[in-house]
């Protein structure tokens, strides 16, 4: 069997002290579409790898910057962690960029219109590229671990991002209007002071603010809990919404004013209209419940997740599964849940 029906090729080394290998094995390997370099150092040239590549993992890649002649524009996947990049080329790709020593991204990755996921966790990126909202394919944003102190303003036009994840972003303050993702995951970023007020523009399924942070400091729950009555994409969600934020002292003393102590069961009667016109057809929305998660200690081994497992309406009982995550540590929280009228069968 000659070289010419090879379609995958795995070199794996990780002994860290360097290994070369002569890129000329790979010359006559035309069907070539899986490569396995993990560690591996190149000689005599990258143009001798197949142009039909369509995954590589190069963990350990070995150089500071992708070279011209290494052919990659059918690459859909990619995977250079723990690298030494510092500069990265213009294609078109997904990218799993993680731990390296990026701290730019060039502006015209908005040329990659087929880009689907952005994994440039544990680098020194200081910024995003201004346009990145251009990325029309981008489902998942991962930026974790970074000295970014923002996200573009154009985020918001994504339309396809589903997953953001900012977490332990050490300078993160803002975040500006998000487009409908199902996750945004910014939890311990110390100097994250705001967020906007708008339901529609945290997160839909798991949207995760949780601290240490300055929220609670700036009042921000309080913010979010006048507005959310008002806010007009409340008639647009059709799944239930769960975001959650740290609370002061001051917000848990008016916001959670009292407890029955029944334990983990909670129950209210929904009261009549409110409107002197009978003529006029209300019509509710959904439902917005408070629970406020008391601070456990750090020291805690485990932050055990909770949900609501069980719905009683009019007297029939409901089996759900609303899964919320892991109790957060340190400081009082509050998990806000929406839900819109009819989800799960409420009425």
């Amino acid at each position: 069997m000659g070289t010419e029906v090879v379609e995958g090729s795995l070199r794996n080394f990780y002994d860290p002290k360097d290994v070369q290998v002569n890129a000329k094995a790979f010359e006559k390997m035309n069907n070539l579409w899986l490569l396995h370099l993990d560690y591996v150092h190149l000689t005599a040239g990258y143009e001798h790898i197949s142009r039909r590549l369509l995954w590589l993992s190069w963990k350990g890649f070995p150089l500071d910057c992708i070279p011209w002649n290494f052919s990659m524009e059918k690459l859909v996947a990619l995977n250079l962690r723990y690298s030494s990049l510092k500069r990265v080329w213009n294609g078109n790709m997904a990218l799993d960029l993680t731990q390296n020593k990026l701290s730019i991204l060039p502006d015209s990755i908005r040329n990659l219109t087929c880009l689907n996921r952005l994994l440039v966790g544990n680098n020194k990126l200081s910024c995003l590229p201004s346009e990145i909202g251009d990325l029309e394919s981008l489902q998942i944003l991962i930026v974790e671990k970074n000295n970014i102190c923002t996200i573009p303003d154009s985020i918001s036009n994504s339309p396809s991002l589903w997953r953001i994840q900012l977490n332990n972003c050490a300078k993160l303050r803002p975040l500006p209007k998000l487009p409908r993702c199902d996750y945004v995951l910014a939890e311990r970023c110390p100097p994250l002071e705001s967020l906007p007020i708008e339901l529609g523009q945290l997160g839909r399924w798991r949207a995760d603010y949780s601290g240490p942070n300055k929220l609670a400091e700036n009042n921000y729950l309080t913010s979010l809990l006048k507005q959310l009555p008002k806010s007009k994409g409340l008639s647009k969600l059709q799944h239930d919404v769960k975001i959650v934020v740290p609370a002061g002292d001051e917000e848990v003393r008016i916001w959670f004013p009292y407890h029955d102590g029944r334990g983990p069961n909670v129950s209210f009667v929904v009261p009549p209209s409110p409107s002197p016109f009978p003529s006029v057809n209300q019509k509710l929305l959904g439902w917005i419940l408070r629970l406020l998660v008391s601070r456990a200690p750090r020291e805690a081994p485990h932050r055990f997740p909770f949900f609501i497992n069980e719905v009683i309406c009019n007297k029939i009982k409901k089996e759900v599964l609303i899964p919320f995550g892991k109790v957060p540590t340190g400081e009082d929280h509050v998990w806000l849940l929406y839900i819109p009228q009819g989800h799960i069968g409420l009425q």
